[in-house]
C-alpha cells in the first residue's frame, strides 16, 4: 500500500521555550490535542486515539489549512476557508494555546 500518513495541526498549552528537547512526533508534548496524522485525533488530556474525518493525505498542492479554536474550547480543522471537521474532545479554555504542527509524512 502507499503512505497515508501526514501533518497534524492542533495546540498545546506547553508554552514553546519550555520544550526542551524536539520530540520525534508531537503528540509527545504533554499536553497537546492534534488531528490528521492518517485520519485520527489526539486528545492530550485523555490520553486517547480516534478516529477524524480529516486525514491531510486528501490534502492538494496549493491548499490552505488551519486551525480554528473556538470560545467554546472547539478545535476545528479548515480548508481553503471551509471548516471540514470539529475534534470530538474539548480544548482547555482558561489557559493560552499555542499552535503546534507534525510534519511527519
Amino acid at each position: 500500500g502507499t503512505w497515508q500518513d501526514g501533518m497534524a495541526l492542533g495546540v498545546t498549552t506547553c508554552q514553546p521555550g519550555l520544550v526542551e528537547e524536539m520530540p520525534q512526533t508531537m503528540d509527545e508534548v504533554d499536553p497537546c490535542w492534534l488531528m490528521g496524522f492518517d485520519g485520527v485525533e489526539w486528545d492530550g488530556a485523555g490520553l486517547t486515539w480516534g478516529p477524524s474525518t480529516w486525514s491531510p493525505a486528501k490534502l492538494k498542492v496549493g491548499d490552505l489549512v488551519g486551525v480554528v479554536v473556538t470560545f467554546q474550547g472547539e478545535l476545528q480543522i479548515v480548508m481553503n476557508g471551509a471548516a471540514v471537521t470539529q475534534a470530538t474532545f474539548a480544548l482547555p479554555t482558561e489557559r493560552p494555546l499555542y499552535a503546534i504542527v507534525d510534519l511527519i509524512g
